[in-house]
């Protein structure tokens, strides 16, 4: 067991993340699916290139940051900025949980 067995706060926010993104995996997309019936095929070729430029932001921002924790540059150039970042990402999250 690991020494410090208490869960962060960043632990919890992944979570909760991850929970949101699971549950509307499961009720969104079997109800996508169905109502697009053989024309599902093209969202996937819409999505590709969204998912290329996704991919090469974290590889970008990673070389500009010298590989260091974003959390940490981001608290060290301007906490505020980092705060209401966080802020809106967590009341983000939160807000499309609540939507039927």
């Amino acid at each position: 067991m690991l020494p410090n067995s208490k869960i962060s706060g960043l632990q919890a926010v992944m979570l909760i993340t991850m929970g949101t993104g699971l549950i509307h995996y499961v009720t969104i997309v079997p109800l996508l699916l169905q109502a697009a019936n053989k024309d599902s095929w093209i969202s996937v070729i819409l999505a590709i290139p969204l998912c290329l430029v996704w991919v090469f932001i974290p590889f970008q921002i990673a070389k500009k940051t010298h590989q260091t924790n974003i959390i940490q540059w981001m608290f060290a150039r301007n906490k505020w900025i980092a705060v209401f970042l966080a802020s809106l990402i967590f009341v983000n999250f939160f807000c499309a949980c609540l939507l039927p």
